[in-house]
This record gives C-alpha cells, structure tokens and sequence, in this order.
C-alpha cells in the first residue's frame, strides 16, 4: 500500500470539472444501477456544471480532493450542519461528509482516509467532535471503509416502498 504521503489534498478548483465529473460518474452510476428508481444515472450537463460552480462559491460546504502524482483520484464534500434543540434531541454542531469517492484504481491505498482524516482536522480547528456520513446499504465497500476508518454505526433508516 502506498504511504499516506504519496496522497495531497488540495480544495478542488476551476478546471478540475473533468476530474470531478469522472469520480462524480463513477460512484453515480454505482447508485443508479442499484437504486435506478431513486438515483439519477450521470449527465455532464448544465447542472452539474452549476454544482460544480456553486459548490466552489460556497461559505458552507467545501470540496477537497485527493490527487497522485498532481492528478485528482478521489473527493470529498463535506459542510457543517447545526441542528437546534428540540423536545427530543440536544442541540449540536457537526461535520457532514456528503460525498466521498474514490476512482476504482486508487481504491485501498488509503486515499479515503487521508480524506477523512483531513476532515476531521478541519472539525477539530472548528471546534466541532462530531464527523458524520451515510451510506446505501448495498455498498459494502463504503461500509468496510467507513469502519476501517473509526466510524460507528449510530443509526439505521428503513424504507417502505408501497
């Protein structure tokens, strides 16, 4: 496996649409075959352009990227979620990781955690203990990567389709 040094993570920036887009279809077209009636097969069109230009501009989200060799191999998009109190939960402040990819042939070689540890630095310097992230049950290896990487599953969510 290569060392974690290998991997720079850098914030994704004009001109990284291409490499964006590749990693944003590969995971996509995961999820559409598994789940065509829910998930959007992926189109390089106008509005990924507009998420991609959107996400870029933003205060509350940041897309970072995993780059070998000065070329991007995985992303990350994460944002801060603050939840007020409620009659049955505690207020609090979390780091959300809303995507993270990684390109099939850089899978295993420790690009996800250097991702994630990355965001966890950044919740750290915010002063925020939580990271959360989900994922669809039929993707094992997102599941075997999140609990490599010290994530615990807290929560499950049941779906009816009537």
């Amino acid at each position: 496996m290569p060392p974690i040094e290998t991997i720079k993570i850098r914030p994704a920036r004009e001109g990284d649409q291409g490499a964006v887009y590749g990693l944003f279809e590969e995971v996509q077209s995961l999820h559409a075959a598994a789940e065509p009636t829910f998930f959007r097969w992926p189109q390089r069109d106008n509005r990924f352009e507009a998420f991609f230009h959107e996400t870029l501009e933003s205060a509350d989200q940041d897309l970072i990227l995993a780059c070998r060799e000065g070329r991007p191999v995985a992303l990350c998009l994460y944002c801060v979620q603050s939840h007020p109190e409620t009659l049955f939960k505690q207020a609090r402040r979390l780091v959300y990781i809303q995507a993270l990819t990684v390109a099939r042939a850089h899978r295993r070689q420790r690009c996800a955690s250097a991702l994630i540890d990355h965001v966890k630095q950044a919740a750290q310097k915010m002063g925020i203990s939580e990271v959360g992230i989900d994922h669809w049950s039929f993707n094992d290896a997102a599941r075997a990567c999140f609990a490599r990487s010290g994530f615990i599953l807290k929560r499950e969510y049941l779906r009816l389709d009537c």
